[in-house]
């Protein structure tokens, strides 16, 4: 079935089998850590977009901020549970009004604008994006490929200076045909979308996308035992000392050895040429750059394949914090911090324990991410996602896969 509702859950399944940190030892969560209401109320809906993972913002600069989301649920919701026709895309946006001088009051529901694609010839929604047509190959199920976000986007100026334009990073997901069940699909690169009418209104944005080279799998070279998998764009922001011009952007990817060795790696591009592969530099050994992605050096390992990476203002500096889901089906959400992204980055440390997945032994958590321009001073706001092993789970219980808030004290994720 196109665009079936086993995606979602299949990709749950995925970000949660990498390499984890579980050993860990139990700490108590953060008791200061606190859900927030009102945002929680922003992505509870009845109608329409009635859920996604994912869920990374943007803040386009213009007194709006953009939500980018993977598959998602276009239908209706009627007594707690999914209406018949309801159907998974694989993925949306949204985009809403931010006030500009209290950028942490969430918007009111109704001036959440929510896009995807037009009805197919089947009369059902489709993706927002979705791969241009090749010519001359007949698509069929088993060779269909598509996006999910990542959650990773940024605003920068466009190429002759003049206006601004959005970047955005999606996962290329094609059909497995050695699969089973809802294992029967392979992540095999990265891309990104660029939208240079950024101004235009949001249904006449014209996006461009590019896949990132050498992302995917990759073939051992000479000093790797095994092949290399490397994602870009898991996360990106414009640090503020290279804003304006001369504005660069730090692209977080993950750099996964083995099924025990996922690590953080980093790259940097110019925002306005970055769709020019040849401008990127990634960060190799003693932090010298290099032309060449297979060169990027692990920052961090134990990552998940969905995290955050943010400056915050902590005690009158600008830290950097990380925020990731347990791997391996924890409940805890943790947090890393680092004086730059380079590192070296703390131990993780766990700021909230997920309570609803305690309550069916198909729930799981994942996707946990900060969203610093979003937050109240001296706080950082923080999505995670509860999905379900079981699909009839989803169907019946709507209080979640959508994105879920809580408010972090800072000097918290510092050990303060």
């Amino acid at each position: 079935m196109r665009n079936s509702p086993v995606n979602a859950l299949a990709f749950a399944l995925t970000i949660l089998s990498a390499p984890g940190i579980s050993h860990l030892r139990a700490e108590e969560p953060l008791t200061r850590v606190a859900p927030d209401a009102g945002w929680n109320a922003v992505f509870d809906r009845t109608d329409g977009w009635t859920g996604a993972d994912a869920a990374g913002s943007v803040d386009l600069g213009d007194g709006r901020t953009l939500w980018l989301f993977a598959d998602t649920w276009i239908g209706k919701i009627r007594d707690g549970k999914r209406a018949p026709g309801a159907w998974i895309v694989n993925n949306t946006i949204a985009i809403h009004p931010t006030d500009k001088s209290a950028p942490w009051r969430p918007p009111d529901p109704h001036t959440v604008q929510f896009y995807w694609g037009p009805l197919d010839k089947e009369k059902h929604p489709t993706a927002w994006l979705v791969p241009p047509t090749t010519p001359g190959r007949v698509e069929s199920e088993e060779n269909r490929e598509w996006y999910w976000a990542t959650g990773g986007g940024v605003v920068g100026s466009r190429e002759n200076g003049k206006g601004r334009r959005l970047i955005a990073f999606f996962f290329r997901v094609r059909r497995d045909p050695h699969g089973k069940g809802v294992w029967n699909f392979a992540i095999v690169g990265s891309s990104l979308a660029v939208i240079d009418n950024l101004s235009d209104p949001p249904e006449h944005w014209r996006p461009r996308v590019f896949d990132i080279p050498k992302t995917g799998r990759i073939e051992a070279s000479a000093g790797d035992r095994i092949p290399l998998e490397m994602l870009w764009g898991l996360s990106a922001c414009v640090p503020r000392d290279t804003a304006g011009a001369a504005a660069r952007v730090l692209v977080c990817g993950t750099r996964k050895g083995g099924p025990f060795d996922m690590s953080l790696v980093l790259a940097r591009a110019p925002a306005d040429s970055i769709e020019r592969f040849d401008t990127w530099r990634f960060v190799g050994a003693s932090d010298a750059p290099s032309s060449q992605s297979t060169a990027a050096r692990p920052i961090a390992k134990g990552l998940v394949s969905e995290f955050s990476v943010e400056q915050v203002d902590q005690g009158g500096r600008s830290m950097w914090v990380l925020i990731q889901s347990e791997p391996f089906f924890g409940r805890r959400i943790f947090a890393r911090t680092a004086s730059r992204p380079e590192g070296p980055w703390s131990a993780p440390r766990t700021i909230y324990s997920v309570p609803e997945v305690v309550t069916n032994r198909s729930y799981f958590t994942y996707a946990a991410k900060g969203h610093a321009r979003l937050s109240r001073p001296g706080e950082l706001l923080v999505t995670y996602l509860v999905n379900a092993q079981s699909l009839g789970d989803v169907v019946r219980d709507t209080t979640i896969y959508h994105p879920k808030f809580l408010r972090v004290p800072t000097a918290d994720l510092f050990g303060k």
